[in-house]
């Protein structure tokens, strides 16, 4: 999302380095997947990633799957009081032009990025060509859930932690407020899907730890 709020610590950059040995294995166009649990740092990963490639001039792209939900962020809170609890999960997702993008990134064509734009309050869009960039990395919640339909051509990171592990962080980004009581029913529950979807991990990285 355009405007959102991100924390890049030392943290963040080690565990990137440390995955440049996986990552470099790749030799042609591939996908990196980020999941976990809210506020566990998955873009901040991402972009530690995609500076660690930068620096060895090959180039990505990142897609975050926040971009990527049915309800708009601006009024999804409120669609989800209405809908319930039960609702919150993998169909919140837009999963066939996420799919998409995967599928014409690997014919080396353009591809078309949805954006949520904090400040204006809109959904943008715009094309890119992928012709001459070599990773595709797409961070999300339920990223890893793209392993069940095309498990050869990922790799999935976790980073596991919990809903109380990450409050305070999520306190700090200030994304969305963490002390509500339906946002952490909400939390919770994501957190629940998110378990059931470590069985796609390549990779799982601690929380708590480098």
């Amino acid at each position: 999302m355009i405007g959102d709020n991100l924390i890049i610590t030392n943290r963040d950059k080690k565990r990137a380095k440390v995955l440049m040995t996986s990552i470099l294995h790749f030799k042609n166009k591939f996908i990196i997947t980020i999941g976990g649990a809210a506020g566990t740092g998955k873009s901040e990963c991402a972009i530690c990633i995609q500076e660690e490639l930068y620096k060895r001039k090959i180039s990505s792209l990142k897609i975050s799957l926040d971009d990527y939900y049915k309800l708009n962020f601006f009024n999804r809170n409120k669609e989800r009081k209405n809908k319930g609890i039960k609702t919150i999960g993998l169909d919140e997702i837009y999963w066939w032009t996420v799919l998409n993008n995967i599928y014409r990134f690997y014919k080396k064509k353009i591809i078309y990025i949805r954006e949520f734009d904090k400040y204006a309050r809109i959904i943008t869009e715009r094309s890119i060509n992928t012709k001459n960039i070599k990773y595709l990395i797409i961070d999300g919640i339920y990223a890893n859930y793209l392993k069940y339909y095309l498990s050869v051509v990922i790799f999935a990171i976790h980073i596991k932690g919990t809903s109380k592990q990450t409050l305070k962080f999520r306190i700090e980004r200030n994304k969305e407020n963490e002390t509500d009581k339906f946002r952490i029913k909400v939390v919770d529950k994501e957190y629940k899907e998110v378990l059931k979807l470590e069985k796609y991990a390549d990779m799982f990285i601690d929380y708590k730890n480098n």
